[in-house]
């Protein structure tokens, strides 16, 4: 039989999310679930952790056959097949067998028998799987067992615009091994929750689609949707059976509370998803099934940027996917099989944009559709390589001593006396929070679930002004209340005495920040000074750990900067400093040739720098600022070191002066044993300290620590501090000493060195 296809409905950013949060909130579920499978109920003060363990034994992050088998349907679906035709469910049966044969890890018994009955009689696989089916329900009161409901997910994703189908291929799905009108019935209805969430955002599709079922059981539905919303999970205690899984799934849902906003406190609605599926688990028994069942309606409703990031880390399962593999299946089926995304749609540290509106001041999503290409086999939030390799730290702590050694020298104008420790400066010393606020940041994101906010950086300025005397009252009442006996600032960094100490004029921050009051962010100054650009160097280490990296930190350096200066020029040359800092961090020494013939590995790594800002999305970089920034380094290639060239690039003390004297600079004197002589000439300029601070943290970064001038570091009275920063942050990225939301840390004192908040 033919059947007539409705086009896919358009999605928006939003609803491409929340379609792919369907697979993976199954996932994360499942594997949330799986080491309580008929194990002891949890009680309610009892925390599900994903530990792995259950009936398979699975591993930490596993998920078991509730989503294995929902993914051979998914491979299917994500063609842009129609679920309904035979060719489709002979794919989908193909797969099933696939599955028992090659990776199942624990197979429902109902579902065991089945798929053993249709691979003896042959035939095309999906006719003899539902003729099997048939004769194992015929007359079989167990027959409706939860095993077609928990795969049913993606089902809905096949048919987003038309409802009618998409109630059809649930039947013809399910019917495979489960063709109990009640297993029909229960599939049909949770695809409608599932389609109604994805586009439109709420709950209200379960009940709606009571009439897509036949009317003679639409009123027994009704009855027992009341039921589950009048009773616990854990009341519905034999949820092997179909009806007490989807009313035990229904239930945690609808009787968890959704949290109210509250930024402050860190409360956002999308928590609902995290204390869902926990209710889910909490209902004992089946644990893993129900909690997948839930899982994919809450990852509809609040999408994959709900999914904490703990569980979109670790989550996994045959046949050797991820979480983004998960993604991907879901947004290639919610739009028929079109690859238009190229990848996943919200990555990690853009999905706290869903979550944390209230903490960013950018809230508008980016479109997802102007995103590059990704390799999908990153997970997310996973490190990437470069922090890893042996000279990863070398460079990370090239970039801040490099940063700070130019602060120095910059604002004594290149000469210092000798034999004396050196003094920070007011950009060191903000870059030190910088790091310290992202670490801080890292942190409570592995903790609370949650994309890490700009707002916990914003917070490190405020313990900077605290300790510096400005307006201190006002921001212990800001953060902790002026009642509140806690210490603070808190923290490791807030004890070291010289960030206490006046170092210099950064009039445009400490005008913001002086502005604070409790609940709020400050407001932000007109200024294009330099230290919004200066302060927000640290986050190039951020940015090389994401898939992204360019996009990422362009737009955490953007986000810190606009805190206190509201000038977008000042806000486009942080963002665009931080990414030619990434691509320092990252080059090779094989990076010497070019179209054009020999170029240095700095001058190399800036001109991709410079071209990865195309990419970036940032509104502030005009036709006329990317030629300025082309330009800067052209004339270092044609006319390097020149006093004069470089008091034209950067004539005053903005963000934007700072950014093209440093790139001037650092391209003129690119080699390894040209560093002292680059700092000592950015020194020379009308802003010395900025731009060779600039500078520093472009070589630095480039070619390591060891390359800066000994007798500036080991003199440095900062040193040691930067030294610390960027062993934790590091720390932090590839290792997590503090452990997360649902696993225990290896350090137990770092969350009271770096609080995460």
């Amino acid at each position: 039989m033919a059947h007539a296809r409705v086009p896919h409905p358009p999605l928006d950013a939003h609803s491409v999310d929340r379609a792919a949060g369907v697979l993976l909130g199954a996932a994360v579920g499942d594997a949330l679930g799986v080491p309580y499978e008929f194990e002891a109920r949890l009680r309610d003060d009892q925390q599900p952790r994903m530990i792995g363990g259950g009936l398979g034994p699975y591993e930490p992050g596993e998920y078991s056959d509730d989503t294995q088998m929902q993914v051979c349907i998914a491979e299917v679906a994500a063609t842009g097949a129609d679920l309904r035709t035979p060719e489709a469910l002979d794919a989908i049966a193909v797969n099933f067998q696939k599955w028992l044969s090659g990776g199942a890890s624990d197979v429902g018994a109902q579902t065991r028998t089945v798929l053993g009955a249709a691979a003896r009689a042959g035939g095309a696989p999906g006719a003899a799987l539902l003729d099997a089916a048939r004769r194992f329900s015929a007359g079989n009161e167990r027959a409706a067992g939860n095993g077609s409901l928990m795969r049913t997910g993606i089902v809905a994703l096949s048919h987003l615009g038309d409802p009618e189908a998409m109630a059809e291929a649930a039947v013809a799905v399910s019917a495979l091994t489960h063709p109990d009108p009640d297993c029909a019935d229960a599939c049909v209805l949770w695809c409608s929750g599932i389609r109604t969430a994805v586009l439109d955002g709420t709950f209200d599709g379960v009940r709606a689609g009571l009439d897509l079922i036949p009317a003679e059981r639409r009123s027994v539905w009704a009855r027992r949707l009341d039921e589950a919303e009048a009773h616990p999970p854990h009341h519905f205690t034999n949820n092997g059976w179909v009806v007490h899984a989807l009313q035990a799934a229904w239930s945690a849902i609808t009787r968890t509370a959704v949290p109210e906003p509250s930024p402050p406190q860190g409360e956002f609605p999308a928590q609902h998803l995290r204390l869902a599926l926990e209710a889910a688990v909490r209902a004992g028994t089946d644990t893993d099934t129900v909690a997948a069942i839930a899982g994919a309606l809450l990852g509809a409703r609040w999408g994959c940027s709900g999914v904490p990031l703990e569980w979109q880390r670790v989550v996994h399962g045959w046949p050797g996917h991820t979480g983004a593999d998960l993604v991907r299946l879901a947004v290639l089926t919610a739009r028929g099989g079109k690859d238009e995304a190229q990848g996943r749609p919200s990555p990690p540290h853009e999905a706290a944009e869903f979550v944390e509106r209230d903490q960013t001041r950018r809230p508008k999503a980016f479109d997802e559709s102007r995103k590059p290409e990704r390799d999908r086999t990153a997970e997310p939030g996973r490190p990437g390589d470069f922090l890893k390799e042996k000279t990863a730290l070398s460079r990370v702590r090239g970039l801040l001593l490099g940063l700070a050694v130019g602060d120095t020298l910059g604002a004594a104008g290149g000469k210092l006396p000798s034999g004396v420790p050196l003094r920070a400066g007011v950009s060191t010393q903000l870059a030190c929070f910088t790091a310290e606020g992202t670490i801080r940041a890292l942190v409570r994101s592995a903790h609370r679930g949650l994309g890490p906010t700009p707002g916990v950086v914003f917070h490190a300025y405020c313990r900077w002004a605290a300790l510096q005397g400005i307006e201190s009252e006002r921001m212990r009442s800001r953060w902790v209340g002026a009642k509140d006996d806690r210490v603070w600032p808190d923290g490791w960094l807030a004890q070291v005495p010289v960030l206490a100490q006046r170092r210099g004029s950064a009039p445009a921050t400490v005008t913001a920040l002086s502005r604070v009051e409790p609940g709020g962010m400050g407001s932000p100054t007109a200024s294009r000074g330099c230290h919004a650009l200066t302060r927000a160097l640290p986050a190039a280490v951020a940015g090389t750990a994401v898939v992204d990296g360019a996009k990422a930190s362009a737009y955490w350096a953007r986000e810190i900067a606009a805190f206190t200066h509201g000038d977008s020029a000042a806000q486009s040359a942080a963002a665009h400093a931080v990414v030619l800092a990434g691509h320092c961090l990252t080059s090779g020494p094989d990076m010497r040739e070019s179209p054009t013939g020999g170029r240095s590995q700095v001058r190399q790594a800036l001109l991709e720098g410079l071209h990865a800002l195309d990419e970036v999305d940032d509104p502030g970089l005009t036709a006329d600022e990317r030629d300025r920034l082309h330009a800067a380094l052209e004339q270092a290639d044609e006319r390097p070191g020149e006093a004069a060239r470089l008091a034209h690039l950067a004539p005053d003390a903005t963000a934007p002066s700072a950014l093209l004297g440093g790139l001037y600079v650092a391209a003129s004197f690119p080699d390894r044993d040209q560093v002292d002589a680059a700092l000592r000439f950015a020194a020379q300029a009308p802003d010395g300290d900025s731009v060779a601070c600039v500078a520093g943290a472009f070589l630095g970064a480039a070619h390591g620590a060891e390359a800066l001038p000994v007798d500036l570091v080991s003199r440095h009275e900062l040193a040691w501090v930067l030294d610390t920063l960027a062993r934790d942050l590091i720390a932090q990225l590839t290792d997590s000493p503090s452990g997360g939301e649902y696993t225990g840390g290896w350090d137990p004192h770092w969350q009271g060195r770096y609080p995460g908040w």
